[in-house]
């Protein structure tokens, strides 16, 4: 990745190493996207549950580079990008498109996921949504 980087002349990329989650909130506030791989649906625990983590980047307002199949998501947002994995000049695309984005843009992008977050899976839709199904048992 660093190559690629460096030979395209990307110049609004950084590569992060490994970080404790406790951690990675104060890099996503700094961060202009994500990136998430979900290569195939039978490795959906292999890569560490990356919808989880799409999750995490959608809440912090990041637009997101998603490589793999985005359908696993069930999400539709004009904030992920989709690549398809292992296929370089579907990536290169999507990055290049990136790059070009001015700030503002990518802001906008972001806040579509903030909100799609909001709307599906903040904690109270979570808890209305608990109830709902519960209902029957409950009473």
């Amino acid at each position: 990745m660093k190559k690629l980087i460096s030979k395209r002349g990307l110049t609004n990329f950084f590569i992060l190493p490994s970080k404790n989650h406790n951690k990675l909130a104060q890099y996503f506030t700094i961060s202009d996207f994500a990136i998430g791989l979900h290569p195939d649906y039978d490795d959906l625990y292999k890569y560490g549950l990356c919808p989880l983590k799409t999750y995490d980047y959608m809440f912090y307002k990041l637009p997101i580079l998603f490589i793999g199949n985005k359908s696993y998501l069930d999400i539709e947002s004009e904030g992920i990008f989709e690549s398809k994995f292992n296929n370089q000049s579907s990536f290169i695309k999507s990055l290049n498109k990136i790059n070009y984005m001015s700030k503002n843009d990518l802001k906008k992008l972001g806040t579509l996921n903030y909100n799609i977050v909001q709307l599906n899976n903040s904690p109270d839709s979570i808890s209305r949504k608990f109830m709902e199904i519960f209902k029957g048992c409950l009473d």
